[in-house]
């Protein structure tokens, strides 16, 4: 049994009313003493016993008299009908429909968001006049201001019908809670609540662990499963996650990408294929085959093609999901880098032929070459790299050079001939106080070991290369540092060291390569190791930030990007522009809830490439079997209280008479306000009648 108006039931508080009088009246009688025992003895015992019957009898009809006054105003309801009670009470419905992409996939019954839409409009149908309903999406992106009530049922059928599947993932905690205040301001007492959605284990996701605890705002909640009473098997792949193996980006350079793929069907599907697509153009496939319920990864690359920003799509073939066949990730390739090479004509020559000896410097890079007079005159922001070849820099060329890669810059830096420049320059730099170390000839010092896993070496070296294979150079001089990224060794320290400062990138080579610090120059590491370092400090290693649908996106920018105002490019081309938000020390984007799947791109004012997000789908989406019933009993009962009357629906048909039997069933006000009249009669008769009985004359 509901109460519509529960909070009436406090009345009966006043139901001990006319027990009170009762005994209070008892305390009340005297004894009266007579002159004689005729009196007593003329007063039949039947007569008194009759008169105590009656009272007891008038008390217990006052008592129900009140009782029942209270429960017709409380408005009792039972979920069945009864003969000549049976009404209807004006509702105020919520329904709450999950149009995520998993309510896109077709079963035995149809497509299940059709399906969702069908039961929805016959919960509509079954209102009436004076009802109002309130229509919402189930995941987080619904603001309150948003929602609202209609007696519009019409408007509200039409934006049932308008209601496409979307890529934000659908969350039923967010979304009770932004209808919380609605199920308190309703214009009806019976308030219902329409929960139609798939079931999937992810809408229950609380990531603060705090479930909506709406208390018992509503009288009765309806959790319809579309698709729970479907047995039939789903073959659905999906293209779960993606690991980026290649780790600098290079034009023409293949991008390596493992895929995981997993088969969510109790059948194996052979012969699936991955396709690999640079800017919409496919560029490779495979094809493999996912056992039963098991997820397996697939190695597929491509040579990069393009300069600039790409965007990479990997995709699957059609099946019953297509929503996660797809998954997208972003890199970019910077054009020819402009380099500023300072120093030594010795030290540039060789730097400059070992460029030329690897690739054309036309095609690979636009070269400037200055001593270090210039220096001071140059404005390093207009360059990519730095390149430092026995450059005597002062302190104050050290603190530009070390502004300039805090902003964002590179630099590979080599050491100097005079020891005390050097010396500040890598202090400055963070390298520490370096010593200078000298051998002879025949006490050369050579390379001891190589860290093949670095970045600066990928797809140089073969897997079973040792050290024993490299071509060692022989230092007679060498200044290494005390502090850095060891990536070279020798036995007196670093010849190759990397450091980084801000958002910029250093690499220190600890000989200068000239014939007086040994055979660099002229060993075959030299010009490998020259041009590696320009591609990795130049281009980037870093691919496209990742989120999924509806995340709240914050983008930290470079230093090097100082704009008052971003371009946000969606990927279908649409344009907007942000403001950044400053920080003490650092500079961000807010981009909101991006709910598009695909890559976004940032520029700056100046059109340049800045950043990119990738939106992809959120694996658990994927899984398209429906939570069983006492989860979903147990999540509702705490978020919902227990007083609110729970119906879980695997039948979507038979809403209209689960409906039926909640508002149109049985309200029992009229019977219990029967009851008072009939108790008042019965009351007055019996007062009546008691009066005559204690008549006796005396």
């Amino acid at each position: 049994m509901n109460f519509l108006n529960p909070f009436v039931l406090f009345g009966l508080i006043a139901a001990s009313i006319p027990l009170i009088l009762h005994l209070l009246n008892l305390r009340k009688m005297k004894t009266v003493e007579f002159s004689s025992l005729k009196f007593l003895k003329e007063l039949q015992k039947s007569k008194i016993k009759s008169f105590k019957i009656k009272q007891i009898l008038l008390l217990i009809l006052r008592t129900l008299i009140i009782a029942s006054i209270v429960m017709a105003f409380a408005r009792p309801a039972i979920p069945t009908s009864l003969p000549f009670f049976q009404t209807y009470s004006k509702t105020s419905a919520i329904i709450l429909i999950d149009n995520s992409f998993s309510m896109d996939v077709s079963d035995a019954n149809g497509n299940r968001l059709k399906q969702a839409k069908n039961t929805a409009i016959k919960i509509i149908n079954s209102l009436k006049e004076g009802d109002e309903v309130m229509l919402s999406e189930l995941n987080a992106n619904d603001s309150p201001s948003s929602l609202s009530y209609s007696k519009n049922f019409d408007f509200i059928k039409d934006k049932i019908n308008k209601l496409q599947a979307k890529s934000t993932p659908a969350n039923l905690n967010s979304t009770l809670k932004s209808i919380s205040d609605f199920s308190a301001s309703a214009a009806n007492l019976n308030k219902s609540l329409f929960i139609i959605t798939d079931a999937q284990k992810n809408i229950f996701d609380i990531k603060s662990k705090d479930t909506a605890n709406l208390l018992s705002s509503f009288n009765n909640c309806y959790f319809v499963v579309i698709g729970g009473d479907n047995d039939a098997d789903i073959n659905n792949l999906s293209l779960d996650s993606l690991n980026v193996i290649t780790s600098i980006f290079n034009y023409k350079k293949i991008v390596e990408l493992e895929l995981f793929v997993k088969n969510f069907s109790n059948n194996e599907i052979k012969d699936a294929v991955v396709s690999m697509n640079y800017d919409s153009n496919n560029v490779a496939q495979r094809s493999f085959t996912v056992p039963a319920k098991q997820n397996i990864s697939v190695a597929i690359g491509s040579p990069i093609q393009s300069y600039g920003p790409t965007t990479v799509k990997l995709e699957l073939e059609p099946d019953a999901l297509n929503w996660d066949n797809s998954r997208y990730f972003g890199f970019n390739v910077a054009k020819q880098p402009r380099i500023l090479i300072i120093g030594s004509h010795q030290g540039i020559d060789y730097i400059a032929k070992a460029l030329q000896a690897v690739s054309s410097a036309n095609d690979f890079a636009n070269i400037d070459i200055i001593d270090n007079q210039k220096l001071s005159t140059i404005s390093l922001d207009q360059y990519d790299i730095v390149i430092t070849s026995n450059s005597n820099m002062s302190q104050n060329d050290a603190n530009r050079l070390y502004s300039y890669i805090d902003q964002g810059g590179s630099c590979l830096l080599f050491p100097s001939n005079d020891y005390q420049s050097t010396n500040i320059t890598l202090q400055r730099l963070g390298f520490g106080q370096a010593d200078f170390r000298e051998f002879a000839p025949t006490d050369a010092v050579r390379i001891t070991s190589i860290d093949k896993n670095h970045p600066l070496f990928d797809g140089v070296f073969k897997i079973n290369d040792n050290n024993n294979d490299i071509e060692s150079p022989q230092l007679t001089k060498i200044i290494p540092p005390k502090s850095g990224i060891a990536i070279i060794n020798t036995p007196v320290g670093n010849l190759l060291t990397e450091n980084r400062i801000g958002d910029g990138r250093i690499l220190y080579i600890s000989s200068i390569p000239e014939s007086n610090w040994g055979n660099l120059p002229f060993t075959g590491i030299f010009p490998t190791l020259v041009y590696r370092a320009v591609i990795y400090l130049t281009s980037s290693n870093e691919i496209s930030q990742m989120a999924y649908p509806g995340d709240n996106v914050v983008v930290n920018l470079s230093k090097k990007f100082n704009s008052d105002s971003y371009k946000l490019v969606d990927p279908l081309g649409n344009q907007s522009y942000i403001s950044p938000i400053r920080l003490a020390n650092s500079l961000v984007l807010n981009l909101n809830k991006l709910d598009m799947l695909g890559i976004y791109t940032i520029y700056d004012s100046k059109s340049n490439f800045v950043k990119q997000v990738a939106v992809n789908f959120l694996p658990s989406e994927s899984d398209l079997h429906s939570t069983d019933d006492t989860y979903i009993k147990e999540y509702l009962t705490k978020a919902l209280g227990s007083k609110t009357s729970l119906y879980i629906l695997n039948k979507p048909e038979k809403i209209d008479s689960e409906i039926i039997r909640a508002t149109v069933g049985t309200e029992l006000w009229q019977l219990f306000l029967i009851l008072a009249i009939i108790f008042a009669i019965i009351e007055m008769i019996v007062q009546k009648t008691a009066k005559r009985e204690a008549s006796i004359e005396v």
